[in-house]
């Protein structure tokens, strides 16, 4: 770790050197050579690890084979003064050789859990590079339809310009004729039907009808004349004279009018 420039000081065992490798991993840009040192350094300590393991397993024995040497009345002075010295020894030794077990029963649970999960990867992977290569082999084709579509697309809109530009001014004067036989028919026809004089109105006295009247809605009465009745009708006065240009908004307007008094 002091190859890496990684403090060391406050690590107790392997899982703290793995946090210190870890955290300056991270705070690293070249991460290869990172991790080749960490590795390296991990290998190192595990491998020193054991060294200790083992030193210490040894020394225990040896000082185990020692105090059975012992004589019997200095052997009960010993545990007089410090208790059963023996059995914290044997217990030690036996505390040891469990965790190089469990250890060892975790790499060998980890190598068969590797193997059994080896199959399930490796068929994931190869599904992942068949779905990668088959949508390669196919991106070509989709290049090639939207080029295809773009053109299309581009054909149907100069398409429809040229459609436009070239029934535009039928369209236009088809209009113009509509507005010009609505405002024959309601000017000639339909003014013959019925004259202003035939009119009734509710207004208040404050009005005089023949002063031009203020555009909006009033109600009255047809008093006279083939389409005289007794029914309540409704007059829309406009500002403007009825032209080619804005007889079809009013004709709409009246039919919407209509039907809302018959609807009533």
């Amino acid at each position: 770790m002091q190859n890496l420039s990684i403090p060391i000081k406050g690590c107790k065992n392997i899982e703290d050197m793995k946090e210190r490798i870890l955290a300056h991993l991270s705070s690293r840009k070249d991460n290869r050579l990172a991790c080749n040192e960490a590795f390296k350094v991990i290998s190192e300590a595990q491998s020193t690890d054991k060294k200790k393991s083992l030193a210490l397993l040894d020394y225990y024995a040896k000082v185990e084979r020692e105090i059975q040497g012992l004589d019997a009345t200095f052997l009960d002075l010993l545990k007089t003064s410090e208790g059963d010295f023996l059995s914290k020894i044997k217990t030690r030794i036996k505390r040891m050789q469990d965790r190089d077990y469990v250890l060892l029963v975790a790499a060998t649970c980890e190598a068969a859990a590797f193997e059994a999960l080896k199959p399930l990867v490796e068929a994931q992977l190869e599904l992942a590079v068949n779905t990668l290569n088959d949508l390669q082999a196919r991106i070509p084709m989709l290049v090639e339809a939207d080029v295809r579509l773009y053109q299309q697309l581009i054909e149907e809109a100069q398409s429809k310009r040229d459609s436009e530009a070239r029934y535009k001014p039928c369209g236009d004067k088809c209009k113009r004729l509509r507005g010009e036989l609505a405002l024959f028919g309601s000017m000639e026809i339909r003014f013959m039907r019925l004259s202003w004089d035939d009119l009734s109105w509710d207004v208040s006295e404050d009005v005089y009808l023949k002063q031009p009247m203020e555009p909006g809605l009033y109600h009255g009465h047809i008093s006279k004349g083939r389409c005289s009745s007794g029914g309540q009708v409704t007059f829309k006065v406009y500002r403007e004279l009825l032209t080619s240009s804005n007889i079809i908004e009013c004709l709409a307007e009246e039919g919407i009018l209509s039907f809302c008094s018959k609807a009533v």
